[in-house]
């Protein structure tokens, strides 16, 4: 199967497990920022989010030119239409709240907060889609059987006969 590369791996796998990290790291940095209302916090979680961003956004292109190159036959193609667009809805839910945080990013507003946290419940199932389109790539699907060929009989040689050179 064809998929996006750089120096022979692939982009959408590489990329797609730091972005699912940086929104990971995001979310428990809100939820510190929560708890504890120190604005440094909230520097942190917008630096966490930014470098989700950035690194979601090849991510999801390399994930969609991936899943364009998947022949229609194979049995992959719907479970990594789920992955494409659930990694789109989670690169829009964390970049609105991204947008939403540029003007005050030390003191996030409620809508960002809402929206990083309707990121978060996309991200678990971005992150399980992900493990299980890696377990169905990684598992060969099982071959037509090939047709029984009518037993040859094979020459037998005898020891003796080898020619020593």
């Amino acid at each position: 199967m064809k998929v996006v590369t750089l120096k022979a791996h692939a982009i959408h796998r590489l990329l797609l497990f730091y972005s699912l990290a940086f929104f990971s790291a995001a979310l428990w940095t809100d939820v510190i920022y929560i708890a504890s209302s120190t604005p440094w916090i909230a520097r942190v979680a917008y630096l966490f989010l930014s470098a989700g961003v950035l690194t979601a956004v090849p991510t999801v292109v390399a994930g969609w030119v991936d899943w364009n190159w998947i022949p229609k036959e194979r049995f992959e193609k719907r479970p990594a239409l789920y992955e494409s667009i659930s990694e789109t809805v989670l690169l829009v839910a964390y970049g609105v709240s991204w947008a939403f945080r540029l003007p005050h990013f030390e003191n996030p507003n409620y809508l960002a907060l809402t929206y990083a946290f309707g990121g978060a419940i996309t991200l678990v199932v971005t992150a399980h889609l992900a493990e299980k389109l890696s377990v169905l790539l990684l598992w060969d699907p099982p071959q037509p059987a090939k047709p029984a060929v009518p037993f040859q009989r094979a020459k037998l040689t005898h020891f003796s006969d080898r020619q020593v050179a």
